[in-house]
């Protein structure tokens, strides 16, 4: 039997900002995973999960919440029953697009939430934008706030820079401030178109 850790699950390419650092190719592919995919997933590979394994199963890459509610839905009740008990489940989002019913869904699923926040503003801002070239940081705090009003403490997954390695005090009076309390750090990658 396979004992995964993590998992990762690509509902769709398409990403709704543009991210100087980003290396995939196909994020403004908006085709979403099909119900046949998720049904494999189901019937192929979850079966051989053993049955006390505890991965996390993350949507990830592209942002998963451009993909309709509805959707997952279907896909995570799909998932759920065949995933190990122990299975968790989470969704890691550049919170642009993470409406109240996304927050009720993440509720009712006991659905993590992830986001992609780098760090302060002028940091955050320079290098994650909009696709007309405007920084996402106002956006993402305010879904950041929503969250945690709302009970969740979302994971934040932050990008480094060389320019953020100068700037420690900072991204950690941020953290404080905002009640961030889980933090990972990515490095910025050549890889794909990004290099």
């Amino acid at each position: 039997m396979w004992r995964p850790v993590l998992i990762v699950l690509q509902p769709t390419p398409f990403c709704n900002i543009s991210c100087d650092y980003c290396y995939l190719r196909n994020r403004d592919d908006r085709t979403i995973m099909s119900a046949e995919v998720v049904d494999a997933i189901r019937d192929k590979i979850f079966p051989k999960i053993a049955s006390d394994a505890a991965p996390t199963v993350i949507w990830h890459a592209g942002e998963p919440t451009v993909v309709p509610l509805s959707w997952y839905r279907r896909a995570h009740s799909e998932l759920r029953r065949a995933a190990p008990p122990q299975a968790n489940f989470t969704l890691q989002s550049n919170g642009v697009s993470l409406s109240s019913e996304w927050l009720s869904f993440a509720k009712e699923t006991e659905t993590q939430i992830g986001l992609s926040i780098d760090g302060p503003q002028s940091f955050h801002d320079l290098r994650r934008k909009t696709r007309n070239g405007k920084g996402t940081w106002a956006l993402v705090i305010r879904t950041l706030r929503r969250l945690q009003d709302g009970g969740i403490h979302p994971n934040v997954v932050t990008v480094l820079h060389p320019l953020s390695l100068r700037a420690a005090d900072q991204y950690f009076e941020f953290y404080r401030d905002h009640g961030i309390t889980h933090v990972s750090f990515s490095i910025d990658e050549a890889e794909g178109c990004h290099s």
